[in-house]
């Protein structure tokens, strides 16, 4: 009996030993979640960081000191929302990887000495695309700029064949100025004071008078109407404009036209007002009509037509409306009653020319540029040419908006004219 039991419990010790070996034993429970895992490592790549983004810095040459500073104060305004705008767009993407840009902002001092000091400054920073002052600031410094080879993008050019010529393969205009605003201040006149018939031209003496009362007379003709062909000239550092206007008012014609910047196209028009006359006063200008009628007063700034674009939504490009509003957010109302679009539009185009060459080579981008019958501006569609008149094809032209002045300071929209320039 005894050997009996020895030998059951012999078994069974036998049998309890085969299951702590693992025999025929309940799966283990699967590690937690914060347990090293012995499982095969997956296919796919660890998250990796994303790649900080680099800079574009473009250059401006712009006058914040100086007689031309209220100009190009807000030009550096609108410049710097646009350049906020696009940033918080995704900035310039080139390769695959992002661009904030950012602006080396420089003060021509409204002079030909400051803007040369300026324009090599920016060269010593080693921009390689800059945004530029007027026609006649940028003469006494474009050599400097494309010996670098530099690519400028002037804010304007009053018919200044010294600074948009084959001479110049790295000078550009993207902006509307008074070439193209010449035959949309006639279109427009015709339209909302048909009964002007003549015309005279009335500009300061700024050494580009000549090819611009050529452009005038064949745009006046080309409508109809009739140019008096006894312009009236100016020194452009004068402030007393009764001279001025009483030779305007003494060629007997319905109208006058002329590149006036806010300063001078108050005064002019106080004095034509003072003196009696109600002709027509149309004022390349790319500043809204209110700007005039706050300078001069609501008393004189009537029939008036300014080439500024109109400040309500109905009427402008989602483009132009978003700087608006930046620009009045950033730096307040009145500022952006006075915007002026030169500089925004610059970074708003070389955006697209350096994404589309995919290229922040200045050669790269300009090859893009010539294969290229149109781009976008803040006014709309643009299309390039300029090779009739320039030479050269390096200039964008895009639509115009008409600001009219009524009695009582009213502010009226006047529609949106084409615009080119062969």
């Amino acid at each position: 009996m005894k050997r009996k039991i020895s030998i059951v419990m012999a078994l069974l010790f036998c049998f309890m030993l085969l299951a702590a070996c693992g025999g025929n034993t309940p799966a283990s429970p699967a590690p937690s979640s914060s347990a090293p895992s012995s499982a095969a490592p997956s296919s796919q790549p660890p998250p990796s960081t994303p790649e900080p983004p680099g800079t574009f810095t473009v250059g401006a040459l712009l006058n914040l000191t100086g007689w031309f500073s209220t100009q190009d104060t807000a030009n550096s305004e609108a410049l710097q929302a646009m350049v906020d705008i696009l940033n918080e767009e995704g900035g310039i993407v080139v390769g695959g990887k992002t661009y904030m840009i950012e602006v080396d902002l420089q003060d021509g001092m409204s002079d030909a000495t400051g803007t040369r000091n300026g324009a090599q400054i920016l060269i010593n920073n080693g921009r390689k695309y800059s945004i530029v002052a007027n026609c006649f600031f940028i003469e006494g410094s474009l050599d400097l700029f494309h010996n670098a080879k530099v690519m400028t993008l002037m804010n304007m050019n009053s018919m200044n064949f010294e600074v948009l010529n084959p001479k110049w393969p790295y000078s550009f205009w993207v902006n509307n100025g008074a070439i193209h605003w010449i035959g949309s201040a006639m279109d427009a006149m015709k339209q909302h004071f048909p009964n002007v018939k003549s015309i005279v031209f009335c500009n300061n003496d700024d050494g580009n008078q000549g090819p611009m009362a050529e452009r005038i007379k064949a745009e006046a003709e080309k409508r109809g109407l009739t140019y008096i062909d006894s312009p009236v000239f100016y020194d452009p550092n004068i402030t007393d404009f009764s001279g001025v206007a009483l030779q305007v008012i003494r060629t007997g014609a319905d109208s006058f036209m002329g590149n006036f910047n806010p300063a001078m196209g108050s005064a002019m028009l106080k004095e034509i007002r003072n003196a009696g006359s109600d002709m027509v006063f149309a004022i390349l200008s790319g500043n809204n009509a209110k700007t005039f009628i706050d300078a001069a007063g609501a008393d004189v700034a009537w029939n008036m037509l300014t080439l500024g674009i109109d400040q309500t939504e109905a009427n402008t490009p989602a483009s132009f409306w978003k700087l608006w509003n930046r620009v009045k957010d950033k730096y307040g109302e009145q500022a952006a009653v006075n915007i002026s679009l030169s500089g925004a539009n610059s970074i708003y185009v070389l955006k697209q020319l350096i994404e589309g060459a995919q290229s922040f080579d200045v050669d790269d981008v300009i090859k893009y540029w010539d294969t290229k019958p149109a781009l976008d501006t803040v006014r709309g569609p643009g299309t390039i040419g300029g090779l009739k008149t320039f030479g050269i094809d390096r200039v964008l032209s895009s639509p115009n908006a008409i600001s009219l002045a009524e009695k009582g300071g009213v502010v009226k929209f006047g529609g949106w004219f084409p615009s080119s320039l062969d």
